[in-house]
C-alpha cells in the first residue's frame, strides 16, 4: 500500500470513528460506543502497517449466570482511577510493540447490550490473543468498575 494510501485510510477510519461516537451520542445509541471504538482501532492499526495479529473482545450483558436470571446490569466507575489503571494495562504490551484500545461503558446496560470492547493489534497473531485476552481478564480484577447486577429475586453487586 502506497504511503498516499495508508494517509486516506487513517483519515477515513478516524471520520468514522467521530462520526459514529456523535451520531451514537444523540441518538442514545448503546452500540455506537463499541462501533466508535473499533473504528479507532481500525485507524490505529492502518497508521501503523507493523501488525499481522489483530484480536478483538467484545462483552455483552448475558441473561443467565449459572441458574441466575439477569435482566439488567448498572456499571459505575471511578473514572480517573479508571483510566489510570487501563493505562497501566496497556504499557507492557505497547512496550513489547503492541496497541491496545479499551472501552467499558458505565451506566444502565439491558440484555445483550455491548459492555466493553477489548482491541489488541500484535506483530504475530499468538501475541494478539494472549494480549487480548490478558487485557479483559486483568480489566476485570484491577480496574475500579462496579457492577449491579439486578436479578429476576435480587440485587446483587459483581465484579
Amino acid at each position: 500500500m502506497t504511503d498516499f494510501m495508508q494517509n486516506v485510510y487513517v483519515i477515513l477510519w478516524g471520520v468514522l470513528a467521530l462520526l459514529t461516537f456523535a451520531v451514537g451520542i444523540k441518538q442514545k445509541a448503546p452500540y455506537a460506543f463499541v462501533i466508535s471504538a473499533f473504528f479507532v482501532f481500525m485507524t490505529v492499526w492502518y497508521a501503523l502497517d507493523t501488525y499481522s495479529g489483530i484480536d478483538m473482545f467484545v462483552g455483552t450483558v448475558r441473561q443467565w449466570t449459572g441458574e441466575i436470571e439477569t435482566t439488567k446490569i448498572e456499571y459505575s466507575a471511578y473514572h480517573p482511577m479508571a483510566e489510570k489503571q487501563l493505562e497501566k494495562i496497556a504499557a507492557p504490551i505497547e512496550k513489547q510493540g503492541g496497541r491496545v484500545v479499551v472501552a467499558h461503558r458505565t451506566g444502565e446496560l439491558g440484555l445483550t447490550d455491548i459492555a466493553v470492547f477489548v482491541g489488541v493489534a500484535a506483530p504475530h497473531r499468538a501475541e494478539a490473543f494472549k494480549w487480548c485476552q490478558y487485557v479483559i481478564d486483568t480489566l476485570k480484577h484491577e480496574v475500579p468498575i462496579w457492577k449491579k447486577e439486578y436479578d429476576t429475586d435480587k440485587v446483587r453487586w459483581g465484579n
